[in-house]
């Protein structure tokens, strides 16, 4: 244990001293007397030149492997897969989330009232009752139902949820 400790005051001696910079060699030194410092003019009596640069012609790999067909394969997979989604990621509001079933139902009936053209339900995920409005695929097609419910509803949140294809 003692031993340890005289290492360990060691390395801490060792690690906080002061060093050295790596570069503390001072004989570096760059000539710069071969430039001049300024350009060489020209009296503008010579004409300049313009040689025309000939232009390279594109040139066109011509495809060693015709993967055409298997990419195609691919493809109709992948669409496959897309058709059979049954839900996509998208926002519902959240008008209500609470234990009281009376409350779901009492904001349920002022939703449909004040907003006849929101979709609205009640869902009981255990052990809350929420009150959700609208479906969207995403927060930007939301945001303005969303303005006018929480002006009424100050309790509306967007919530992502799964929503249902048509």
């Amino acid at each position: 244990m003692k031993t340890n400790l005289v290492y360990l005051s060691f390395f801490l001696m060792v690690g906080c001293a002061a060093q050295k910079p790596l570069n503390a060699d001072a004989s570096y030194y760059e000539k710069i007397d071969a430039f001049p410092d300024e350009p060489a003019a020209s009296n503008g009596t010579e004409p300049t030149e313009i040689i025309p640069v000939p232009k390279a012609k594109p040139v066109q790999i011509e495809p060693r492997y015709m993967v055409n067909d298997k990419v195609n394969a691919v493809l109709d997979t992948i669409s496959k897969f897309e058709r059979s989604k049954k839900f996509l990621d998208g926002f519902v509001l959240q008008v209500y989330s609470g234990q009281s079933r009376t409350e779901a139902e009492q904001v349920t009936g002022q939703l449909r009232k004040n907003f006849p053209a929101l979709t609205s339900g009640m869902q009981y995920i255990q052990p809350k009752f929420r009150v959700v409005a609208g479906r969207y695929f995403s927060s930007l097609q939301a945001q303005s139902d969303f303005n006018k419910v929480k002006s009424q509803f100050p309790a509306t949140m967007l919530v992502p949820e799964m929503v249902p294809l048509k």
